[in-house]
């Protein structure tokens, strides 16, 4: 049996206006709220790129598309557990090794599980013409 973690993917999609608000310190402020309200322009909204599902102990590359910077990234990991009858859930037995943006591949985000699977996903921002 394998266990999921809870990817913050769908939170991440809904309030990725509160982002920019959190990093200033707004995030609390009425016009903030407000923010978070109002959805952005199809041109100004973050891209989210899903990497593939990686082999067991092996990475998974998140790469943003042309036209976009990546600003952030993350994860969605398939663990290796332990079968205990004494315990329930079972017992995870891997952790995440890798989590940061790729020093290999450029405007990419990668996550590596030391044992078992992976998704890696990037935040990217689209880049305003010039």
């Amino acid at each position: 049996m394998t266990i999921t973690n809870r990817s913050p993917l769908p939170a991440l999609r809904s309030a990725a206006l509160v982002v920019g608000a959190i990093a200033v310190g707004l995030a609390g402020s009425p016009s903030a709220q407000a923010l978070a309200a109002t959805p952005a322009p199809d041109d100004r909204a973050p891209v989210v790129v899903f990497g593939p599902l990686s082999e067991p102990a092996q990475p998974s590359y998140a790469t943003c598309p042309k036209g976009t910077t990546l600003i952030g990234g993350g994860y969605e990991a398939l663990p290796v557990t332990l079968e205990d009858p004494h315990t329930s859930p079972p017992l995870v037995a891997d952790m995440v090794d890798v989590n940061t943006p790729s020093f290999l591949r450029p405007n990419s985000w990668v996550a590596k599980m030391l044992r078992g699977q992976v998704h890696a996903y990037a935040l990217c921002e689209r880049r305003k013409p010039n």
